[in-house]
């Protein structure tokens, strides 16, 4: 038998307790609803589920003003899920949504080309599927640059 069970009932009934608070922590994290709320940082690709019911949230902390660029790619057999990212301030005032990107042939991933941030602050982007009706993975790449670089035509000019 385990030795504890020889310290008395009251550090028995301790360990018990301990036990169901973990084995009910685990339960509620399987089955509760999955609400994602997880930080991006500039380059660095994060994977998030998203369904019906929950789309993906994601921080993104600027700390100076700055130019970013955002692709949501399905990781879903082509077609299946059809994604949308929106940009919120801090305030909960709408920066940006877009649905697909302009110049992308599969035209069902969503891209955002350029959105300028104005100030430091924390954003947020919600990464859905185009009217909340497909469920899967998406990887969101973030990219940050300086609101001052030099923008440079396709044209040559």
């Amino acid at each position: 038998m385990l030795r504890f069970l020889s310290h008395g009932p009251l550090v028995r009934t301790n360990i018990m307790l301990v036990i169901g608070i973990f084995l009910g922590t685990l339960a509620m994290a399987r089955y509760a609803p999955r609400q994602q709320d997880n930080r991006i940082l500039s380059g660095q690709p994060v994977i998030v589920d998203i369904d019906a019911d929950n789309p993906a949230y994601l921080s993104y902390t600027a700390d100076s003003p700055q130019r970013i660029s955002i692709v949501a790619h399905s990781l879903e057999e082509d077609g299946v899920l059809d994604t949308v990212i929106e940009v919120t301030d801090a305030q909960g005032n709408k920066l940006a949504y877009v649905d697909d990107g302009a110049n992308r042939a599969d035209n069902v991933d969503a891209q955002l080309d350029v959105l300028y941030l104005p100030e430091a602050g924390i954003y947020t982007l919600r990464i859905d599927s185009f009217n909340g009706v497909s469920a899967g993975q998406v990887e969101v790449l973030l990219e940050a640059s300086s609101p001052f670089m030099e923008q440079i035509s396709h044209d040559g000019v």
